[in-house]
């Protein structure tokens, strides 16, 4: 972890990556230097601090390989996909048509290593 915080910073839980702590003044962010994702503190100072720790190192458990299929089909996903050739990687939110991953209806997506349902919306509406 960089930038210092109240709170020690998990890996990223998509790719692994170090995760990051930057001080914007108002709020505080916590992002993945390898992949990009992020979350937003909600607060200011040393309050912000620990809300954006806290909201990073919230976990749901389990990505499951691509080798153990969704059993639902046409249902959107939240999978974690690998581009060796360019050195990329990622997540992002693609279909299970029953068969394969696909970016939307009809067309096919690549690299899925591992998938996760999406997770439910936040009723707080503080993430």
């Amino acid at each position: 972890m960089k930038g210092g915080s109240m709170e020690e910073l998990k890996p990223c839980p998509f790719c692994g990556g170090e995760a990051r702590l930057e001080d914007l003044g108002y709020p505080h962010h916590v992002y993945c230097i390898s992949c990009g994702v992020g979350v937003t503190g909600v607060g200011c100072g040393i309050e912000g601090e620990a809300s954006a720790c806290e909201k990073w190192n919230r976990r749901i458990n389990g990505w499951i390989p691509v080798s153990d299929p969704p059993k639902e089909k046409d249902k959107y996903l939240c999978c974690l996909w690998r581009n060796t050739k360019k050195k990329e990687k990622g997540v992002r939110s693609l279909l299970w048509n029953g068969t394969e991953f696909e970016f939307e209806p009809g067309m096919r997506a690549w690299g899925v290593i591992s998938w996760m349902p999406l997770p439910a919306t936040d009723v707080r509406g503080d993430i």
